[in-house]
């Protein structure tokens, strides 16, 4: 399964992973920031809006009720997440990999939270299918 092409589609996977968490943290960010009323974009009102919608139409049926700050500030913190991990997995440390697993998981427990599954599922299978391939070919260097 070491080959030239699953190096290269591996390699891209952690660049991959490293871009989405880098947008995740500053959409996030700015979203968070301005439910603060930190900033004001137009462009993120509406985002905030169906954002909140979405958070009292689940509040019933969540395990945990988010506010919407709180629920923006764990997308932010599972961008950390994931962006520290993708650098990790691009410089083979063990702990990169980890990271994106952990990652994946705060993004199952979104699902299993809201006790619900919607096409945001394809985003977290197709992860768990890169982290593996990153798992099995970008193995840690030696110390």
């Amino acid at each position: 399964m070491d080959n030239g092409f699953t190096r290269a589609l591996a390699l891209l996977a952690c660049i991959g992973f490293l871009v989405f968490g880098i947008i995740r943290i500053g959409v996030g960010g700015g979203l968070l920031a301005q439910s603060m009323g930190m900033l004001h974009y137009s462009e993120f009102a509406s985002a905030i809006a169906d954002t909140s919608e979405f958070l009292a139409m689940s509040s019933e049926r969540s395990l945990f009720a988010f506010s919407v700050q709180g629920y923006l500030a764990y997308i932010v913190a599972m961008g950390v997440v994931v962006t520290i991990g993708a650098i990790g997995a691009l410089r083979r440390k063990s702990w990169g990999v980890k990271l994106i697993a952990l990652y994946l998981a705060m993004h199952a427990a979104l699902f299993a939270n809201y006790l619900t599954i919607n096409p945001k599922i394809w985003y977290l299978v197709v992860g768990i299918v890169l982290c593996a391939l990153i798992a099995a070919v970008r193995k840690p260097k030696p110390a």
